[in-house]
């Protein structure tokens, strides 16, 4: 189980010596590492149902002020602390601050978190999470998760199975415990209590996120199907099946050997969505339809089906949040906790962006971008003066990125190369997109009714550029401008006021462009683009 090696891991890190290596590049002073321990035990019931305590330690007393500052309400670091509750059914939850364990503590119940699939018990762990001891029926495990460049998440947890529990196993790739036994008999009526919640909205942009189960915390789930046995009698072979209109095909039944009475399966669907959402340019309404079938105990089969309706959004449509009511808090970074999806717009790949970026390159004098840092700030000027010289205006919507709407309209690149106007996310959008076309890493920074980009430069130091400073009353602000306000805006940022996107970090996480109708190869002139006269320089 890897035991010692995950236990000197755990020492390193409070030592304070164990290096971030999936954060930032700069190292961190050993004892100016903040360790938050959390410790947390579960207890599975016979039913499924998992038990839940956690409390989560602070390690100073002015993080512990700052956070109590920062959520006022307990229940609004639920989100935080717990990314996989909204992928589950969760009851009876408590959560309160203790000041003088100085912690955070939660109480809650998981309902179906543990399920029978082919006879054997199974409760899902998550990938990453390293099983360190088996002792009859009580599992320990560890987590070590880096929160950012000077913090890091060190959690144990103990698992409590049933005491006939056994044939207990870990599998370290799925992520997976699984457990076997003994099935009591169990007749009587047969009762299924079926509810389903659906995403009231779904974008076509990321259509192809949906598909993957493993990104953002499993959370891009579009349906849920509550499965409750209410009856007397055990419940066999539940099998489900989901089908989204006209964009996807049936999904392959996901079967269910036993529910037992007073038990409770979860059940996710992620879509493999059609290319076809592609044409939606505004709102569609969309049948979901969830087939089921099952046996009582005596063999005798069932099936029913439920229908919900919801929303594709248009290929230009976001929606800064699908969080559910219970999941919303009221701040600003829950109403717009999709922000990092806005790197499915930056589409580099575009050639109509390529080609842009090779009038930049040409602007810059054909200089090797990516190399070293003087070529790249020649690039990133180039770039801000030829989006100036060629007329391009910043356009101010009335409440964007500050008021919560269900869909907001953000422009590809190549629209806003094509009309030469856009908003302050638009052309940041644009910037990052031809920084990136050229192996420059860009970083799109989302805070309350503003965005901006921020160009990685080669060693490592970064660039942010107020890229609306193109066009206003008193005209184009010059490139050295526009980096003094970028980096003021930057020095500025407030914790939990704003969302740090990693263009490339997200596209490698599944966050990709959808396919865009092919143009013309001499589309940048007739939109009128052109390098301005330099003067022969």
């Amino acid at each position: 189980m890897k035991r010692d090696r995950i236990l000197v891991l755990f020492f390193l890190v409070l030592l304070g010596v164990y290096s971030l290596v999936t954060c930032a590049p700069a190292q961190v002073p050993v004892g100016e590492l903040s360790v938050i321990r959390i410790t947390k035990k579960a207890t599975v019931d016979e039913k499924g149902d998992l038990h839940v305590n956690l409390e989560w330690k602070i390690p100073t007393q002015a993080l512990y002020a700052e956070i109590k500052t920062n959520y006022p309400n307990p229940y609004m670091l639920l989100r935080e602390f717990l990314p996989r509750r909204a992928t589950c059914e969760s009851a009876n939850t408590k959560v309160e601050y203790n000041d003088l364990q100085r912690s955070f503590q939660l109480s809650t119940d998981f309902l179906g978190a543990a399920v029978n699939r082919q006879g054997r018990w199974e409760v899902y762990m998550g990938k990453g999470t390293e099983c360190i001891w088996v002792e009859n029926q009580k599992v320990t495990f560890l987590q070590i998760i880096p929160a950012d460049s000077q913090m890091i998440e060190v959690m144990d947890l103990m698992v409590i199975l049933p005491q006939k529990a056994s044939s207990i196993r870990y599998e370290e790739d799925k992520g997976l415990l699984t457990y076997a036994l003994p099935e009591k008999l169990a007749t009587g009526h047969c009762e299924l209590k079926v509810s389903v919640e659906s995403k009231p909205r779904i974008m076509a942009a990321i259509y192809k996120l949906y598909g993957n189960s493993q990104v953002f915390e499993e959370s891009m789930w579009v349906a849920k199907g509550l499965f409750k046995n209410n009856g007397k009698s055990n419940i066999r072979d539940l099998k489900i099946s989901y089908k989204l209109g006209e964009y996807s095909e049936a999904s392959v039944p996901k079967g269910y050997s036993l529910i037992v009475p007073g038990g409770t399966v979860a059940d996710l669907y992620y879509p493999v969505i059609s290319s076809k959402v592609t044409d939606l340019i505004t709102r569609t309404p969309v049948d979901l339809q969830i087939s089921y079938t099952y046996q009582d105990e005596k063999g005798t089969a069932y099936s029913d089906a439920a229908v919900e309706r919801l929303e594709i959004l248009g290929m230009n449509q976001i929606e800064f949040s699908n969080l559910t009511e219970e999941d919303r808090t009221g701040t600003w970074a829950g109403s717009f906790s999709n922000g990092p999806l806005l790197a499915a717009w930056v589409t580099h790949l575009d050639p109509p962006v390529k080609a842009f970026a090779g009038m930049v390159s040409q602007l810059a004098g054909g200089v090797p971008t990516a190399l070293n840092p003087e070529s790249a700030i020649k690039f990133c000027k180039a770039l801000y003066d030829l989006e100036v010289a060629n007329g391009m205006a910043y356009q101010t919507p009335s409440g964007f990125l500050t008021e919560y709407s269900p869909g907001q309209d953000i422009k590809y690149p190549r629209d806003v190369l094509r009309d030469k106007s856009g908003t302050c996310v638009d052309l940041a959008i644009l910037y990052a997109s031809v920084c990136e076309a050229v192996g420059l890493k860009a970083i799109l920074i989302v805070i309350p009714g503003h965005a901006f980009p921020v160009v990685v430069l080669p060693d490592g130091r970064s660039l942010p550029v107020e890229s609306t400073a193109i066009s206003g009353p008193q005209g184009a602000a010059p490139f050295n401008t526009a980096v003094q306000i970028g980096s003021q805006n930057l020095s500025q940022l407030q914790a939990g006021m704003y969302y740090a996107v990693n263009v490339e970090a997200m596209h490698q996480e599944g966050v990709v462009s959808p396919e865009l109708p092919k143009l013309e190869a001499d589309i940048l002139k007739r939109w009128g683009w052109h390098l301005p006269d330099t003067g022969g320089n």
